[in-house]
């Protein structure tokens, strides 16, 4: 979602449409020159895709993972990445020193539970927070023009087809009715996010990103987390009763 972008109109299982609207809102653009690009979460899936896809195109990054000196943060030093430490999205150590000086951020980090051990609140409440200190901080950065959120289906996705079967999701849409810990946390981090993109509308532009569940490739030396879980779960031989949707980290970076 973002003002004056393109709808994507999607149905379970098809291909996504696009409408465009008439006039597209302006949405500042960060050169590579201009300066550091945070991402948070970087270590995973998507987030290491995202630092790949930056590096690749020019950009300086900062890669923000729990401890620098973590093995799976390793990969990140290969791509040239600079890291530092959010150590806890509950917490505000580590913040004020990942945005210092950065034009961009891609906020990618939220708890994704593939085994069902954490606790709903617990899921819920790092979503939200974490997307509230990632904005409040970038924010009082001062330099920071443009700000990506990692979003998901499950923030859109909700009761619309028990009425309309042929209901295509589309940016108007909201998951009314929300029904695990996971989805429940990123609608409520979702409308944070929004919330805030118009508390900071003058200094930078929100944009959020719908992926639906999302597999590799991995990258080299790249661990085995989040989504990937539930693939090791599969040919584990486990039997996930769902229906979802796929796409691939390198589409969503």
């Amino acid at each position: 979602r973002e003002p004056g972008a393109p709808t994507v109109l999607q149905r379970c299982g098809g291909a996504a449409k696009l409408s465009f609207p008439t006039m597209a809102a302006q949405m500042p653009g960060v050169a590579p020159e201009a300066g550091p690009i945070l991402v948070t979460g970087a270590s995973g899936l998507v987030g290491g895709h995202v630092c790949f896809a930056l590096r690749k195109h020019g950009y300086n990054v900062r890669a923000a993972v729990r401890d620098p000196q973590a093995a799976k943060a390793a990969f990140l030093k290969e791509l040239g990445c600079e890291l530092v430490a959010i150590p806890d999205l509950l917490s505000d150590d580590g913040w004020r020193l990942a945005v210092t000086g950065c034009v961009g951020m891609a906020h990618v980090a939220s708890p994704v539970d593939v085994t069902g051990a954490m606790e709903e609140k617990a899921l819920i409440e790092m979503a939200v927070s974490g997307t509230e200190r990632a904005l409040r901080f970038a924010a009082g950065a001062g330099t920071i023009k443009r700000v990506v959120v990692t979003a998901t289906m499950a923030s859109i996705c909700g009761t619309q087809r028990e009425t309309n079967p042929d209901h295509l999701w589309s940016e108007a849409d909201k998951n009314d009715a929300p029904q695990t810990g996971y989805s429940k946390g990123k609608t409520a981090a979702e409308a944070k996010a929004w919330e805030l993109a118009r508390e900071y509308s003058d200094l930078f532009s929100v944009t959020t990103v719908h992926p639906a569940v999302v597999l590799g490739p991995m990258l080299p030396g790249q661990a085995v987390s989040s989504t990937m879980g539930l693939l090791k779960q599969l040919l584990d031989g486990a039997v996930v009763p769902s229906t979802f949707g796929l796409c691939s980290a390198a589409d969503v970076a």
